[in-house]
């Protein structure tokens, strides 16, 4: 019966209770019974059960003063740079145990790359074969206008040509590119290990 008369009061009681609502930047409306979380940046009230304020809470950057939205910004962005530091860290130092496994796993990166460097120049060379017979093929059409279709083929073997292009300098730069970030990892590496 104890337990009975406790329920019915909490019931009462939590009715009476205020619940907290909020419209946040994007114009949702949260609710809840402790001021919602996605809401630490806009005004919250807390209203009573029958809908009725009971007091307006506004966001601690408002009442901090100017420039402190940006500080509580620039605070938040440094701590997540700094795990994230942290956790590039750990898993350098966590995926090698010496300087030669770097340089291993530097030397298989750069292979594949390689390969598809390789790929890519001889399907260049390929086009560029292509392109000289089809320009044979117009001149010695003797025709002042070249035939559509051998037109159409010089003028798709350009594009590709300009795509293939495109594609091998973004490997060269990749090849440049992961050389230089594992250089720069077995430095690191090498400082954490506490190696000069």
């Amino acid at each position: 019966m104890r337990t009975l008369a406790l329920i019915v009061s909490m019931c009462a009681a939590s009715s009476s209770w205020g619940s907290f609502r909020c419209i946040d930047e994007k114009g949702l409306a949260h609710f809840g019974d402790y001021p919602p979380a996605a809401c630490d940046n806009a005004t919250t009230y807390e209203v009573s059960s029958a809908g009725s304020v009971i007091r307006r809470i506004d966001p601690p950057t408002a009442m901090q003063g100017p420039g402190a939205a940006a500080e509580k910004a620039s605070k938040r962005d440094g701590d997540r740079l700094s795990a994230e530091a942290k956790r590039r860290d750990r898993a350098l130092l966590d995926s090698y145990s010496s300087t030669q496994e770097i340089d291993r796993a530097r030397d298989r990166n750069l292979e594949m790359i390689k390969g598809r460097v390789d790929s890519a120049n001889v399907r260049m060379r390929q086009l560029e074969q292509r392109e000289k017979g089809v320009k044979a093929a117009i001149a010695g059409n003797g025709r002042a206008a070249p035939p559509p279709a051998l037109q159409a083929e010089l003028d798709g073997l350009r594009v590709e040509g300009a795509s293939l292009a495109a594609q091998q300098a973004r490997l060269n730069k990749d090849y440049e590119d992961t050389a230089l970030r594992f250089e720069a990892d077995k430095l690191r590496w090498l400082e954490l290990r506490g190696n000069p």
